[in-house]
């Protein structure tokens, strides 16, 4: 509200709050007036889904998604603007961050480049970036259990052509809070977390790499699975969460319903757009039909396989399946 570029827009969207901010919300409405600032409520569908939906009632043509603990220097829109004007190729403006609460600092992001972006996450999740890249690659993914959504949407953005400047000032103020934060939840599963993502991304990463993904799926653990679950409750027609959950009920020998877990997931490949999983799932029946010893059913799997993802299979199918 006290930024100094005059040209904004704030929407506010209510992800289904437990406590009294929706009618904060409300009030901080009624005092500005006009639509200069919009609130949009919504029953709690999970960060990346309220960051779509606000987004996808955004006006403008450029973006900033902060969330409700963070905060923006009063210049950075000023920043951000003028650096676009200066180069009118940019689609993407990222900045320092400054913590404060209880550890206070400067934080410094990696130089951004294609390759160390799949290594780690470059950016904050608070950026200035166009609205088309949102548009072309379809959003925050919504089905990551522990976060790494903003990972996930820079990956893809990096994939349609990330044109980047950065801002070296503190201009993105970042809340740490000691225990309960969305950081510190994701720390404690880690390993799981940044597997899933790869496994969005499978033309990225090795085909080594995935499969070693899968295995470390594979022990997940029961919260974890539990979120999955309601994640396939609330967006049931694409297939991250059907084709994560399949790996664990094959890892617990529940074969048939791994098997109906992979066979929708494949269903559901086209609605991903820019995050296909891509042979993963056909993958998945392959594990489940070689190890219940369904040879007729694991001939055709394989030969669907070979036939769709013919470079893919040279390098994972190995003789133990065959």
């Amino acid at each position: 509200m006290q930024q100094k570029y005059p040209h904004w827009e704030l929407i506010i969207v209510n992800d289904g709050s437990t406590d009294n901010s929706g009618v904060q919300a409300e009030q901080l409405v009624r005092e500005v007036g006009g639509t200069r600032v919009t609130i949009i409520h919504q029953e709690n569908r999970g960060l990346a889904d309220a960051r779509n939906t606000g987004i996808t009632a955004a006006h403008g043509s450029w973006i900033v998604p902060l969330d409700s603990d963070d905060a923006l220097d009063p210049t950075f829109l000023l920043a951000a603007v003028a650096a676009i004007e200066h180069n009118p190729s940019l689609n993407h403006v990222t900045c320092f961050g400054k913590e404060f609460g209880a550890r206070t600092g400067i934080r410094e992001y990696p130089d951004y480049s294609e390759a160390a972006l799949l290594t780690a996450n470059c950016f904050p999740c608070t950026c200035l970036y166009a609205k088309d890249l949102f548009t072309q690659v379809g959003g925050y993914d919504p089905h990551l259990p522990w976060g790494l959504e903003d990972w996930a949407f820079w990956l893809a953005c990096s994939r349609e052509g990330l044109r980047t400047h950065k801002i070296t000032a503190p201009l993105f103020l970042h809340r740490v809070r000691d225990s309960g934060s969305m950081l510190t939840t994701l720390a404690l599963h880690n390993v799981v977390s940044e597997a899933m993502l790869m496994t969005l991304f499978p033309s990225l990463y090795p085909h080594d790499r995935i499969i070693a993904c899968h295995h470390y799926i594979e022990q997940m653990d029961g919260e974890t699975m539990i979120r999955l679950q309601r994640k396939i409750v609330l967006f049931p027609e694409r297939s991250p969460a059907y084709f994560w959950l399949g790996l664990f009920y094959l890892a617990q020998h529940r074969y048939e319903e791994a098997l109906q877990l992979f066979l929708r997931a494949q269903q559901y490949l086209s609605t991903l757009g820019w995050q296909p999983l891509s042979w993963q799932p056909l993958w998945g029946e392959i594990r489940v039909h070689a190890a219940t010893g369904d040879q007729e059913a694991l001939t055709l799997a394989l030969s669907s396989f070979i036939a769709q993802y013919p470079d893919v299979a040279a390098s994972v199918i190995n003789e133990s399946l065959l």
